[in-house]
Order: C-alpha cells, then structure tokens, then sequence
C-alpha cells in the first residue's frame, strides 16, 4: 500500500490582506512558510516601513535557515 500525501491548503488569515492586492501571493506565501506572522491583531499592515532587522530575519527564514 503506498500513502500519498494530503496537502492541506494554508488559508491566510490577515484582515488587511485581501485575493485582490497585487501583494497577497507573495505574503501568502511567506505566512504559509512560517516566514512572516503578522500582528496580534489579525493584520500584517502592508503599507508599514519594514526595519533593516525584520527584513534581514525574512530574507534568512525564507532561505530555509533557523
């Protein structure tokens, strides 16, 4: 008997985050990968400035390491 995997799909659960913005693949992807989380609030505030320290932990967890 061989198993076949089920994937399950990963639902992105960002208020300010809707299938229409040109970003929503890209962060959807990142949340799904365990990259970005977002707020407590249920949001990932798109349009907020980044600093150098967050995105130099995104560019490390998306290339795959701890």
């Amino acid at each position: 008997m061989t198993l076949t995997p089920t994937v399950t799909p990963c639902a992105l659960t960002f208020r300010d985050v809707s299938p229409s913005d040109y970003f929503y693949e890209p962060v959807r992807y990142l949340y799904c990968a365990g990259v970005v989380s977002g707020y407590v609030d249920h949001t990932f505030r798109p349009y907020n400035s980044a600093t150098r320290g967050q995105m130099a932990k995104i560019i490390v967890l998306a290339q795959g390491s701890p």
